[in-house]
């Protein structure tokens, strides 16, 4: 279901043009690679502000212009949610953000059970 509408959105981009977008997870472990096969550990109670990291993905597509491939860029940053405390937008809209997200999105996410206790830390 997903894919079909990946395909058409990524069909759309014109030679020369881009299309940027952010994500943002929770992580347990500030890997860059979070692919399953690397077993990092997965969030779950108890935790410390220390082990859960934030994770953006600044992502950039381009349609080149002469051969029309689409060329994918990542750039990923992680920041620990002691560091997140920090910046006083981040702290305090990371928790609305965890409580208002719908249930579907959490369990996306691999955050449904942590959520919470996540939110509680900052």
């Amino acid at each position: 279901m997903l894919g079909a509408g990946i395909d058409q959105f990524l069909g759309r981009i014109r030679p020369s043009a881009a299309w940027a977008r952010s994500n943002w997870g929770l992580n347990r472990s500030p890997a860059l690679n979070q692919h399953p096969s690397q077993h990092t550990p997965r969030l779950g109670s108890p935790l410390r502000a220390d082990e859960v990291w934030l994770r953006v993905e600044n992502q950039i597509f381009f349609r080149l212009p002469e051969t029309g491939g689409l060329l994918f860029g990542i750039r990923i940053e992680n920041a620990s949610l002691s560091d997140v405390k920090k910046w006083p937008d981040a702290e305090r809209g990371l928790p609305r953000a965890l409580r208002t997200m719908p249930e579907e999105i959490a369990r996306y996410k691999g955050i449904v059970t942590a959520r919470e206790e996540i939110a509680a830390l900052l």
